[in-house]
């Protein structure tokens, strides 16, 4: 007799006969989601989005050019004319390099701002003495961006690492329901053949009525279940297209004839070493991009806490120019023809200030809770983890023996019949205990491979469900 599903066929050596040579494997079908899905295309829009946010805080530092120009004739007089330009350099170290020409005459201009004719050269320097001398908003702005390009990165890999696993479910849910479907068109063809073969046995006066009556109950039976089955096969495949776009981003829909692959290697299996460094709980925290994030934004609030600690001091700025005439040679003494300022600010209580420092401690305590509280979520899921991952390897095992049994008794039980000796009900009574099996057996090793991907989740790594 021929054999009733393909598990019995793995578990035996045999190979699956697939409807159809078309067929879709695990790696293709995620090479496919992680290069079009939109989801993927966002989280790699993440890595730009942290390169836009660095060049923009960069641009914070960046030479600016300034030019003022302006002037008033009435009634044939010159009021005034006056002319700035100049160019100022931001630095790392909070000093501010200027350079300029200044030009100014006319009948009513103001004293100071006039010049010679051919102008003035100027340049100096504007340094912060308090506030400002350690950390600035530029600088802080600049470190912050840099830290959240890192954030970026590990939010891609939390992205992606869902959408595999995701991804993954409903790829083996399919092929679960693809095979569950084989396995019905396999009982209904058997069912179909004993029919025909009691139906035969009766015309010749072998077999009572009733048996045919008992054969055609089986053949309607499983033809209502493979009918189940194909609907559920249906929802698996268009719930597999959810994940199937093209290259110009139109989702696309996975058609009716493309099958699984061939899965010769499915049993036995065999659990990982989870006692390997790449996947021991203390080599995998160090590196996950979930406790990354939270390190991240703590090494951010620790820059915010900088800043806020330095809105403490006075406002103190220091501006000093030496003057030249555009004209003449230039002949600097120290002490002559400069231009110097000095400025002072300093609110009397800084509540603010002392308000907005004590809030960004809060958040660092309150981060680090967050910190130690997901450490502890990782490790625990990857225990449960492991345990469901061997248990069910251990499953598997037993389960396939019990499956390879069960074959032998309908093997066995047919032998009988055809001797005379059992009937139908006992025969399709053991067909139904090793359909059950089957199923169970199915369900397992689609379920240990989902499995396997979320553990490989939890770990950070991205996950991998081999075909």
């Amino acid at each position: 007799m021929r054999k009733l599903i393909i598990l019995i066929l793995l578990v035996t050596g045999g190979i699956l006969k697939a409807q159809n040579s078309t067929s879709i494997t695990w790696t293709e079908f995620l090479d496919q989601v992680l290069a079009s899905h939109p989801l993927a295309l966002q989280a790699g829009l993440k890595a730009e989005e942290g390169n836009a946010l660095v060049q923009m805080a960069r641009g914070n530092f960046d030479p600016q050019l300034k030019g003022d120009f302006s002037q008033k004739t009435f009634a044939g007089k010159s009021y005034y004319r006056k002319l700035e330009t100049g160019i100022e350099v931001p630095t790392w170290m909070g000093v501010t390099v200027q350079a300029g020409y200044s030009q100014g005459n006319g009948d009513f201009i103001n004293p100071e701002m006039y010049t010679p004719d051919a102008g003035l050269l100027k340049a100096g320097l504007e340094v912060n003495l308090g506030n400002g001398l350690l950390m600035d908003k530029r600088r802080v702005e600049l470190a912050k961006a840099k830290i959240y390009r890192e954030v970026t990165q590990a939010q891609q890999q939390i992205m992606l690492n869902d959408l595999v696993v995701e991804a993954g479910k409903s790829y083996w849910n399919w092929v679960q329901h693809w095979f569950e479907n084989e396995i019905y068109e396999q009982a209904v063809k058997l069912a179909k053949v004993r029919f025909d073969g009691v139906k035969s046995s009766f015309l010749q006066g072998d077999k009572p009525a009733i048996d045919t009556t008992e054969a055609l109950i089986q053949v309607q039976n499983r033809a209502y279940l493979l009918n189940e089955s194909r609907m559920k096969l249906n929802e698996a495949r268009l719930e597999l297209s959810r994940f199937l776009w093209d290259e110009e981003g139109n989702p696309l829909e996975l058609r009716p004839e493309i099958s699984p692959p061939k899965l010769p290697n499915l049993l036995p299996v065999s659990p990982p070493d989870f006692n390997t460094g790449n996947l021991r709980a203390d080599s995998i925290l160090p590196y996950h991009p979930a406790l990354q994030y939270y390190r991240l934004m703590q090494s951010s609030l620790q820059i915010e806490k900088r800043y806020r600690a330095e809105q403490l001091k006075p406002k103190a700025s220091l501006k000093y120019n030496f003057l030249a005439g555009a004209a003449a040679p230039l002949n600097y003494e120290l002490g002559d023809n400069h231009q110097l300022g000095f400025k002072l600010e300093f609110p009397l209580f800084l509540r603010s200030e002392r308000g907005n420092l004590q809030l960004t401690r809060l958040k660092i305590r309150q981060t680090e809770l967050e910190t130690r509280q997901k450490e502890w979520e990782i490790t625990t899921k990857l225990g449960q983890l492991e345990n469901k991952i061997r248990i069910t390897a251990e499953q598997i095992t037993l389960n396939a023996k019990v499956v390879e049994n069960y074959q032998k008794l309908v093997e066995g039980e047919y032998q009988r019949f055809l001797s005379g000796e059992s009937s139908l009900f006992m025969i399709n009574a053991r067909e139904q205990n090793q359909f059950k099996a089957q199923m169970i057996l199915l369900e397992e090793l689609t379920d240990y491979r989902v499995l396997l991907a979320e553990y490989y989740r939890t770990t950070g790594g991205l996950s991998s469900l081999e075909d």
